[in-house]
């Protein structure tokens, strides 16, 4: 079983976790006023870090995405064009197609979106690492 950082509960923290080799996104936020920060992201298929909109279900509004390092994925970072109000660098971002991308999924790269990125209802995660 695959388990991939996410938050879709508001005001979350997601900090200090390593994410290798994840199916779609290294982490899915859609979810308000959350901070992803001090990551290391590698072979995201899709994005390191995905601001999602998925209408009637949740929103990626005012997050801060910094200071995480994310290496080989389609997008560093991947933006919903529905979304508004994020905060998404400095962030390190190497081999990636796209350094940030507004839209909902990438596909220029590697990754090709399905999007069925499993989902972990948590106030914050930190310190995991995630296969």
């Amino acid at each position: 079983m695959l388990l991939l950082p996410a938050i879709d509960a508001d005001n979350g923290t997601v900090s200090q976790n390593i994410v290798l080799g994840s199916g779609i996104d290294g982490i899915y936020v859609c979810s308000n006023n959350n901070l992803v920060q001090a990551n290391r992201i590698s072979a995201s298929l899709e994005s390191g870090v995905n601001l999602a909109n998925v209408s009637g279900t949740c929103s990626g509004n005012n997050n801060t995405v910094s200071n995480n390092g994310i290496n080989e994925a389609c997008a560093g970072i991947l933006v919903d064009p529905g979304v508004t109000g994020n905060v998404t660098s400095p962030n390190s971002i190497f081999n990636a197609t796209t350094l940030q991308l507004t839209g909902t999924n990438c596909t220029s790269g590697p990754g090709a979106s399905s999007r069925s990125t499993p989902h972990a209802t948590a106030g914050g995660l930190s310190g995991q690492v995630v296969f």
